[in-house]
């Protein structure tokens, strides 16, 4: 009887260590990146039974589930390209729920390039420290 395994941690981090120097891509770069990875994976392990692909699988079918909600993600954005940090204070007029765009209006959770007042209405309250 084979049960699934988890590719320890350590592994993960041991990879993804800074071989290399620092690049920042673009949003567009990035997600190409991403989707030439996924692409590849699933071509390579979408038939396969071992462990590592049953894996690999799963991170393809999530991943194409919610690749239109990563792409457009304004909170994402401003983690990967802005350097923010997880905003932690819910906006008390929209609660922590993103609320569209609201050109025109003015309110603390909005947000253009993490300098405030733009047209994202992020739901919560950029940091103080």
């Amino acid at each position: 009887m084979s049960e699934d395994k988890k590719i320890p941690i350590e592994n993960i981090q041991f990879v993804t260590g800074s071989f290399a120097p620092e690049r920042k891509a673009t949003v567009n770069e990035f997600c190409k990146a991403i989707d030439e990875y996924i692409n590849a994976v699933d071509k390579e392990h979408g038939e396969s039974e071992d462990w590592p692909s049953k894996q690999l699988h799963a991170l393809v079918q999530d991943y194409r589930q919610h690749q239109i909600t990563i792409r457009k993600s304004n909170f994402l954005y401003r983690l990967l390209y802005l350097g923010e940090r997880v905003r932690l204070e819910k906006c008390p007029t929209h609660k922590g729920k993103w609320s569209g765009y609201g050109w025109g209006r003015q309110c603390a959770c909005q947000d253009y390039e993490a300098g405030g007042y733009g047209p994202d209405i992020t739901g919560w309250l950029p940091r103080k420290d």
